[in-house]
């Protein structure tokens, strides 16, 4: 092929720009200039993983009388951003009980009050 995609670092450092285009107590938006797609996408899979966050992980459910199934509802609600600092808890070990240290508990009790036409 003939062709040289090699990169060092002393490259990445001739070529990388980083332009900073909103900063904030808790977000940061910038733009990376002069970098290839599958290094940019790197660098967002590496920030998704190490930025620590909270979801909600276990659903139960004691009456679903909906048309959507309890696991496309649980899947739903596992996307649902928490707006908490994750660094004020402590990482739930394996096989761990959830307390108030590593954990949060919500209760959910909603009704459909609408009349079925």
């Amino acid at each position: 092929m003939g062709v040289d995609n090699s990169l060092t670092v002393s490259d990445l450092e001739k070529r990388l720009e980083v332009k900073i285009l909103e900063k904030e107590k808790d977000r940061l938006v910038f733009e990376l200039v002069g970098i290839d797609a599958p290094i940019a996408n790197t660098i967002r899979r590496i920030l998704l993983a190490e930025v620590p966050t909270m979801a909600i992980e276990k659903v139960s459910f004691f009456a679903n009388s909906s048309v959507i199934h309890e696991e496309i509802l649980a899947h739903r609600l596992g996307l649902i951003p928490l707006d908490v600092d994750p660094n004020l808890f402590d990482y739930m070990q394996e096989g761990a009980e959830p307390s108030e240290l590593n954990a949060l508990k919500f209760k959910l009790k909603v009704q459909c009050t609408k009349v079925a036409a």
